[in-house]
């Protein structure tokens, strides 16, 4: 009987095909339908299908600038009339990228790196996510991975468990 891919087997394949890395090239899981190859990001979050493809993650405002100018077809437009010169884009991208970063995590204190090792096993226990354990990782993810995000009673499961996912792999920075 034929071995049937995992979606992250399906998921890594889309994203060096899409982005023309070499086949071999090491892509690591750092979370549900999140991939990453040296310092860039991509998400295959939603359904791979025939009208779907995997997407970079802006590091930063120079990331968004460029997909835009990509999507207008301004890009195209620079690179006719410079005939492939360097027009200095790259480096405006770079620049506003450190100047502007998305989701650029904080170090863990010593009390958040205790907190969440604590919180963290204490969820793989029990399998559930208490109250106080959700007012924990909303804390901790907005101190440590600057997302705007809001307690939620109503949140299900995925988004619980991708919030600890993102958490775990900060923490998990430290262990290396």
């Amino acid at each position: 009987m034929a071995k049937h891919p995992t979606n992250n087997e399906k998921n890594i394949k889309a994203i060096l095909e899409t982005f023309e890395y070499e086949e071999g090239t090491e892509v690591q899981v750092i979370g549900d339908g999140l991939y990453q190859i040296g310092d860039q990001q991509f998400t295959t979050q939603g359904n791979l299908n025939n009208n779907y493809k995997p997407k970079k993650i802006s590091k930063g405002l120079g990331d968004d600038i460029e997909k835009i100018t990509e999507a207008t077809g301004i890009k195209k437009v620079v690179e006719f009339f410079t005939d492939g010169r360097d027009c200095g884009c790259t480096k405006r991208k770079e620049v506003l990228n450190k100047l502007f970063p998305r989701m650029k995590p904080n170090c863990f204190t010593e009390e958040q790196y205790r907190l969440w090792g604590e919180t963290s096993e204490a969820i793989k226990e029990t399998r559930k996510v208490t109250p106080d354990q959700q007012k924990t990782i909303v804390k901790l993810l907005r101190d440590i991975l600057n997302m705007a995000v809001a307690p939620c009673s109503r949140c299900n499961s995925g988004v619980w468990t991708k919030y600890i996912s993102m958490l775990d792999n900060a923490y998990n920075t430290y262990q290396n």
